[in-house]
């Protein structure tokens, strides 16, 4: 840490109003200038005891936790396609399955629910909130 006891109170002062003009936390611009947070709070406490000007409010929380640097994450986007329509004929399993060994494009479900002539295929990828409302639709879960 920075040596702090050979500041004047001026320049102590001087060191509260760029903090609290910075846009960062407290916390944040103490780090980044090599001062204890401790120390900083207690030239504010002396300061607003001897009645110096108005000291801004801190901006943002005065957490002690380190700052979140958001990281940058490239996202490909593809296209939206139309949905397929398929039926199947709920006597033959196989034809499901043969649908499924040959087209890449759907993932081979894991598990079958057969419901009043309906089955629903699922497979490891579907979105649990979807699997929820199927699941209480069908009156399996609460």
């Amino acid at each position: 840490m920075r040596n702090t006891r050979s500041l004047t109170p001026e320049q102590r002062f001087e060191l509260v109003m760029e903090c609290r003009s910075s846009g960062l936390t407290d916390y944040q611009w103490c780090k980044e200038h090599d001062i204890h947070p401790g120390t900083f709070y207690n030239w504010i406490a002396r300061f607003r005891k001897q009645g110096y000007p108005n000291i801004p409010e801190p901006t943002g929380r005065t957490s002690k936790h380190k700052a979140v640097k958001q990281e940058v994450v490239k996202l490909e986007i593809l296209p939206d396609t139309p949905a397929e329509s398929v039926s199947f004929d709920s006597s033959s399993s196989s034809t499901a399955s043969s649908f499924y060994e040959g087209n890449s494009n759907y993932p081979e479900p894991v598990m079958e629910i057969c419901s009043n002539g309906s089955i629903i295929r699922i497979t490891n990828h579907i979105n649990p909130q979807l699997l929820s409302v199927v699941l209480n639709q069908l009156g399996g879960t609460k």
